[in-house]
């Protein structure tokens, strides 16, 4: 059915929130040919051609990028695809926020990096670096609702989250635990053989998990004048082209949702604002709190029945309902049909 999809190239708005730098899909084409699949119809059925992922910047659309991921699947019959093509990304693939992140002065600084700076290769996704005690958290998060087949980008993301931190603590790092949303595979085998490690499937985020010691190991490859410079490069970038107020709130409140239902002062407080300043600046771009939350509820649990092996009380329980009831009724004036 692939083949008659409408052809999707190149981003025509560059400021769209759904951009996405090809970077980590450039080795779509010889993944392909190590499982025995010519890569020309299977680009050309999502409307690519190979000699387009020549550019680890070529601009696509991050719907266009899951339909090409699917039919990579679909086509090498390899449920893992996501992770064999995550195990060739390195940390430049992510552009400016790799760089940046290789020029760090230590693991922490690195991947906080790639984190604040996720928004210049991707934006079709949040990332996040969390520590409670002697734990960290290395996150991501899709953002987009109407997605399907998202549970290879996770695997794709992950792997190539894994594959950095390799690159920066030495190739004999292993996380913790590995948190996967999506419903587990037929063979879980390559995933365990790449992450070294438990595989949490059917998880509310997916994430890396290890010890925050990690954070404060310093790196061969830092460049302090570099890094600083570098920095400051992007900080005008961003300045520049930074996304608007309301969708850094929806970024924000992705991030929160699985912890407990975001609250609105709780929000005001990450942007060092009142509420009443919030919800102003929210009002100026025509939206507010609540709809920015019901819309991150409603992709997220459209993911969730889709991908995941979630019952429908365990996603309203994610998404901070009080009860099935309650997000019952949210879901059927969202889609016009029950969850179930």
């Amino acid at each position: 059915h692939a083949g008659m999809e409408p052809p999707v190239t190149r981003a025509t708005d560059k400021n769209t929130a759904t951009d996405l730098r090809v970077g980590p899909l450039t080795n779509i084409e010889p993944v392909l040919r190590s499982l025995n699949r010519a890569p020309a119809p299977v680009f050309r059925a999502a409307g690519f051609e190979p000699s387009d992922f020549g550019d680890t910047n070529f601009p696509i659309r991050y719907e266009a990028a899951t339909r090409l991921i699917s039919n990579c699947v679909e086509a090498s019959g390899c449920e893992h695809f996501g992770i064999l093509l995550g195990q060739w990304c390195l940390a430049s693939h992510l552009g400016l926020a790799g760089h940046l992140a290789r020029s760090a002065p230590d693991v922490g600084t690195a991947v906080r990096d790639i984190v604040d700076n996720l928004a210049l290769h991707d934006r079709g996704a949040t990332g996040s670096l969390e520590v409670v005690g002697n734990r960290a958290e290395f996150g991501y998060a899709i953002i987009l609702p109407n997605l399907t087949s998202i549970e290879y980008v996770y695997d794709l993301s992950l792997a190539n989250m894994c594959g950095i931190m390799r690159s920066l603590c030495g190739m004999a790092w292993r996380p913790g635990e590995v948190h996967l949303s999506r419903a587990q595979p037929g063979d879980t085998r390559p995933y365990r053989d790449y992450f070294r490690t438990d595989i949490v499937f059917d998880a509310l985020e997916s994430k890396l998990t290890f010890s925050s010691d990690w954070l404060e190991r310093p790196l061969q490859t830092a460049d302090d004048h570099y890094h600083t410079d570098l920095a400051q490069g992007v900080h005008q970038m961003k300045e520049t082209a930074a996304p608007g107020f309301s969708a850094r709130v929806r970024d924000s409140l992705r991030r929160d949702l699985t912890r407990g239902a975001p609250k609105i002062e709780t929000t005001a407080r990450k942007f060092n604002l009142h509420e009443r300043t919030l919800n102003r600046r929210l009002a100026a771009e025509g939206t507010n709190f609540r709809t920015l939350l019901d819309e991150v509820r409603q992709a997220v649990s459209q993911h969730y029945l889709e991908g995941t092996a979630l019952s429908v009380g365990e996603i309203a329980m994610a998404l901070g309902y009080g009860s099935t009831d309650a997000f019952d009724h949210a879901f059927r004036r969202w889609f016009g049909l029950s969850p179930t």
